[in-house]
């Protein structure tokens, strides 16, 4: 198995049990769109929320915050509208969250939630 995608997917997993805590509900998983993907989509209150989740074993190449390019804000971004203009839910009000999981080899893995997180970048 890719070892990007097993270390991808165990993040994912992580993030959405985290975001369940907090209370949110979890509408999608994996929504792909042509050039894109939303790792989860779910509802906060009356929000709509797509979660990039970035599963890091280092800060080798930096902090999670500097992993979100600018073509991926766009990404993220399309991807999302799409999903809304999908499922009717155009006029939803929505936020692109990433959540940051450091689960280096030994240690507890660590959480970052990053709320609204385009433009922030």
């Amino acid at each position: 198995m890719n070892y990007q995608k097993t270390i991808g997917g165990f993040g994912e997993s992580l993030a959405e049990d985290y975001i369940s805590g907090l209370g949110y509900e979890i509408l999608d998983r994996n929504f792909l769109v042509r050039g894109g993907e939303i790792d989860i989509v779910a509802k906060e209150k009356n929000e709509v929320v797509f979660i990039e989740v970035k599963t890091r074993t280092s800060n080798f190449f930096g902090e999670i915050s500097e992993q979100i390019t600018p073509h991926q804000q766009r990404t993220l971004a399309y991807a999302a509208e799409v999903y809304l203009k999908r499922n009717g839910m155009l006029n939803s009000n929505w936020r692109i969250d990433v959540v940051g999981i450091n689960a280096e080899k030994g240690k507890e893995p660590k959480i970052e939630h990053i709320k609204n997180a385009i433009g922030f970048f």
